[in-house]
């Protein structure tokens, strides 16, 4: 087994979930797009995304999104 499958194997996904719609995770959103100056609809790809938090509000927003994580559950 990996290290980041077991270090991630006794991790509960929804522990996450209260993130997902988070003011914070709004403004990190709000902070990427300013930072990067994402054109509305750009492609944006997300490694290491968990479960998705800024993907979810990108793609909400408008945004071509995808992304990766090597912790399938987190996928889930």
């Amino acid at each position: 087994m990996a290290w980041y499958e077991e270090l991630f194997a006794k991790e509960d996904p929804a522990r996450y979930d209260i993130y997902t719609e988070s003011e914070a995770s709004q403004r990190q959103v709000d902070f990427i797009i300013d930072a990067l100056d994402l054109d509305q609809g750009a492609r944006v790809l997300d490694l290491c995304c968990g479960q998705g938090r800024h993907l979810i509000d990108l793609a909400r927003r408008g945004y071509d999104v995808v992304g990766l994580d090597l912790s399938e559950f987190m996928l889930d």
